[in-house]
C-alpha cells in the first residue's frame, strides 16, 4: 500500500545512477549516534552512488531522523514503540523502488565501492557452491562405503583451499573456535547462494 510519506521518500531520495538495475539502499536506525553519521557519510561518498536512499527511523528518540534529513535524505519515521530491525527493513523495502534492495545497518561504515560492486557470484564462489553441493550429496557415503570419508573429505579440502585467505583471516582474528563456526556458516552461505543462483537462472530462462 502506498502512502504520501512513501511517495515523498521515492521522489526526494532518488540519486542519479548508472545503467542497468536500480539499487535502493535502506538503513534502519534506532537511536544512532556517531557511527550512524559515519554510515550515512560512507553511503553518500560511494561511487557510483545508489539510485535511492531510504532511512527508516525506528522509534527514534535521539535525533537520528533529523540527522539523516540534514544529509538531504528523506526519512520514514515509525513508532514508538520501535518495530525492531526486521520490521524497519520491511517498511523500507515496501517504500523502495529499486530492482535491488541493499540493506545497511546503522552502525556500519561501508567501503566506497561496496554499493556498485558486482553482485554476481565470483568464479571462486561458484566453484565453492558446486563443491558444497557435492559434499552434501556424498555425505551418505560415509555410512555405506569405506570410501565415504575420503570422497567427502576431498570436497571439503577443496573448499578450504579455495577460501584459505578468508579462513586464515578468521583464525587470526578470533581463534580456531571461531574459524570452525565460520566455515560452517560459510558452507551454509554457499548452499543458499547456489540455490538462489540456480533459481535466478531458471526464472530468467522461463521468462525468455
Amino acid at each position: 500500500m502506498k502512502t504520501c510519506a512513501v511517495e515523498n521518500v521515492k521522489k526526494n531520495s532518488e540519486i542519479s545512477g548508472g545503467e542497468g538495475s536500480r539499487i535502493s539502499v535502506i538503513v534502519p536506525v534506532h537511536n544512532g549516534g556517531a557511527k550512524f553519521k559515519r554510515c550515512l557519510m560512507g553511503i553518500q561518498s560511494a561511487r557510483p552512488r545508489p539510485d535511492e536512499l531510504i532511512v527508516v527511523a525506528d522509534g527514534d528518540a535521539h535525533g537520528s531522523g533529523q540527522m539523516a534529513e540534514g544529509f538531504g535524505i528523506k526519512v520514514i519515521s515509525i513508532g514508538p514503540p520501535p518495530m525492531g530491525p526486521a520490521g524497519a527493513r520491511n517498511v523500507g523495502a515496501k517504500a523502495a523502488k529499486g530492482d535491488i534492495l541493499f540493506f545497511v545497518d546503522a552502525d556500519v561504515e561501508i567501503h566506497g565501492d561496496c554499493v556498485g560492486s558486482d553482485l554476481n557470484l565470483t568464479i571462486t564462489d561458484r566453484i565453492s557452491c558446486a563443491l558444497v553441493f557435492a559434499l552434501l550429496v556424498t555425505l551418505p557415503l560415509i555410512f555405506i562405503s569405506k570410501w565415504g570419508w575420503g570422497v567427502t573429505g576431498f570436497f571439503l579440502v577443496l573448499i578450504l583451499f579455495l577460501n584459505r585467505d578468508l579462513y586464515f583471516y578468521f583464525m587470526r582474528l578470533r581463534g580456531i573456535g571461531f574459524l570452525f563456526k565460520s566455515i560452517l556458516m560459510h558452507c551454509f552461505y554457499f548452499f543458499y547462494s547456489g540455490l538462489a543462483f540456480m533459481f535466478g537462472k531458471i526464472t530468467c530462462k522461463l521468462k525468455e
